[in-house]
């Protein structure tokens, strides 16, 4: 039950990417589609690219050390005690469900000392968290690209074969040989 105000939908003209998990085909498509660039700093230059690498620290260390099976400040398993990795049983979608949790717990932290003084004389009332900063610069310096945030949610559904029916939509998959 995440509120569309808690997750602000915005596409910026630029991304600086990696070049392992933004190179493919359907970012190409995606940034031709939407009229978006990727920045891909020349490979072993992370110098480059330090915000995302600094940001990446920071989630995995705020999450990992929740994470079933985490084995914080390397603690070593006496002999006949459970294996750290026995408990580490989080899949894809129970991990990112964490991280969305992250996420949204991160960005509703009040950081005053990041909140611009223009917006303390604004409206000293609204609480300095990081969205709220963040939503009140997006009203003044923002440099994204206007777009239709159901077109791109769209964009983004997994590609399956599928059949239209007058009763639904129905997938389909080859099942031991057999459509």
């Amino acid at each position: 039950t995440i509120r569309e105000d808690e997750w602000p939908a915005i596409l910026h003209r630029t991304y600086p990417a990696d070049h392992g998990e933004m190179k493919g085909h359907a970012i190409d498509a995606a940034s031709t589609q939407f009229g978006f660039g990727l920045n891909y700093p020349p490979t072993m230059r992370g110098d480059l690219k330090g915000d995302i690498e600094s940001q990446h620290h920071t989630d995995h260390k705020m999450l990992d050390e929740k994470a079933p099976g985490n084995t914080a400040g390397g603690t070593h398993t006496e002999r006949g005690e459970e294996h750290a990795a026995q408990r580490a049983l989080w899949n894809y979608y129970e991990y990112m469900r964490e991280l969305i949790w992250h996420i949204l717990e991160y960005n509703n932290q009040e950081v005053p000392d990041l909140q611009p003084l223009a917006m303390l004389r604004e409206n000293p009332e609204i609480r300095p968290t990081r969205l709220n900063i963040f939503n009140w610069l997006r009203t003044r310096l923002s440099a994204e690209i206007s777009c239709n945030v159901d077109e791109l949610r769209a964009f983004m559904l997994p590609d399956h074969k599928a059949i239209i029916r007058k009763n639904g939509v129905y997938l389909t998959a080859k099942v031991h040989g057999r459509r």
